[in-house]
């Protein structure tokens, strides 16, 4: 298996196991950004909402 370099040198040291057990976690990873995006996208939303009733109160 060939690493990017941006990988860890600990990632030359896995065993055949380790490795194919860490490509499936680095897939599982790979797949769930979209949903860490779209979290980050409602949580900003609702930061400006707060924001928003916060100024309005503040009035």
């Amino acid at each position: 298996m060939v690493y990017e370099k941006s990988d860890s040198r600990w990632r030359s040291w896995l065993t055949e196991e380790e490795a194919a057990r860490v490509a499936e976690i680095d897939a599982a990873e790979e797949a769930l950004k979209p949903l860490r995006i779209e979290r980050q996208m409602i949580a900003n939303r609702a930061v400006q909402r707060a924001r928003y009733h916060e100024k309005k109160g503040a009035k």
